[in-house]
């Protein structure tokens, strides 16, 4: 479904999270802009490095194992802690958007392994509740997930329970495993959409560690920079990437999450205010408007709303010449795969003939019997219109 004019979420997804089946993975790309401000984890390496008066990591390198490389009397830790919080740090609007979406899910559930506090800050400024939070390696059972989890700690942990390293890393999902057996169950359970992460992240290739063969179906949501030409690579671990154009500090990004919340929080309400602009000339060109209509007919509340409000009160102000496109888009609708059973249909078909002729809506009446959504003996009167 294209959500905004820049990005497309595929409907598999999008079911997910309306059936309460979707988990939110977010990484340090959201937390790049301001007020935000933090590193990513390349940059992060190279500030530990100048404070620890280190020669810089070069191209190529491996990052968690440069950083597990500096001298034992650095607290490389203890620095990356302080680095993520100071009073000039603060939720920025993707954090915002974020917590927004995961709020309109039934259950809230987010893993990060960023150790900033920024989600949270975003939660209590907008008023949203995100549930229990949980830091590794006191992680929950990954089958039964809810809340909030700092999959490599936080701010707040203690320095030894810090994922940062290579040290670390091979702890928490070799040696010790307790963030493998975890992912494992919870890819197993919940259909997974990245958030913040790019290909060459750390973090992918341990996350990956944690999918098998039974995973549900994951997405990431990438710049079309970072796409670049990688579709196959992505493909090739299991992850569907969901582009996005990076201009403007990728704020089509957020534009695409804060519009999968509204509709995620679509009501009768909400249809009857944008429906009768999007349809009033017959069948949308706009693939976002389609797509809208399309998803809305697939409700009970949104076919509800199309008969009472659109299709019934807006026909006498259709002009002649919009007859085809008009009866066209109903077409469309009417084929949709899940249309629910919609109340008066009959009489919005009587409606359609006596404003435009039997001629012009007898396929529609056609295929509303195919659809089993009006009566097999139901036949119109002709009071008036053309014939």
């Amino acid at each position: 479904m294209w959500i905004t004019a820049d990005v497309n979420i595929p409907q598999q997804l999008l079911d997910a999270a309306a059936k309460d089946e979707v988990v939110f993975f977010v990484g340090a790309g959201v937390s790049f802009n301001p007020p935000s401000n933090l590193p990513s984890y390349e940059q992060l390496a190279t500030k530990l490095a100048e404070e620890a008066d280190e020669p810089l990591p070069h191209n190529g390198e491996q990052l968690d194992r440069f950083i597990g490389m500096l001298p034992d009397n650095f607290n490389a830790h203890k620095r990356t802690k302080d680095l993520m919080r100071g009073d000039n740090i603060h939720c920025n609007s993707t954090h915002e958007a974020i917590v927004r979406l995961v709020s309109s899910v039934k259950t809230p559930r987010i893993v990060t392994t960023n150790y900033d506090l920024l989600l949270e800050e975003a939660a209590q400024k907008q008023n949203c509740d995100l549930g229990r939070s949980y830091y590794g390696p006191a992680v929950p059972i990954g089958s039964d997930f809810s809340g909030l989890l700092y999959l490599h700690g936080s701010v707040d942990s203690p320095d030894r329970e810090i994922v940062l390293d290579d040290r670390d890393f091979a702890r928490a999902y070799l040696s010790e495993g307790w963030a493998t057996r975890f992912l494992l169950k919870l890819f197993e359970t919940y259909t997974v959409v990245f958030i913040g992460y790019s290909f060459g992240d750390v973090i992918m290739r341990y996350l990956a560690l944690g999918i098998s063969s039974h995973a549900r179906p994951r997405y990431i949501f990438l710049s079309e920079e970072d796409m670049n030409g990688r579709d196959n690579e992505w493909q090739h671990n299991g992850i569907t990437p969901i582009a996005y154009p990076s201009a403007n500090k990728h704020c089509a990004l957020v534009r695409a999450i804060n519009a999968w919340a509204d509709h995620m929080s679509l009501d009768y309400n909400a249809y009857e205010k944008r429906l009768p602009g999007i349809i009033e000339n017959g069948v949308p060109k706009d693939a976002v408007d389609l797509d809208y209509a399309s998803a809305a007919l697939s409700t009970a509340e949104g076919a509800q709303c199309f008969v009472d409000i659109i299709m019934l009160k807006n026909i006498d102000d259709i002009p002649q010449e919009c007859a085809e496109a008009f009866i066209e888009f109903y077409t469309c609708l009417f084929k949709q795969p899940d249309i629910p059973y919609v109340w008066r249909v009959e009489e919005l078909l009587q409606n359609l003939i006596d404003k435009f002729g039997i001629g012009k809506v007898s396929p529609l009446v056609s295929l509303a019997r195919q659809k089993r959504i009006i009566s097999d003996t139901w036949s119109p009167s002709f009071k008036g219109g053309a014939a």
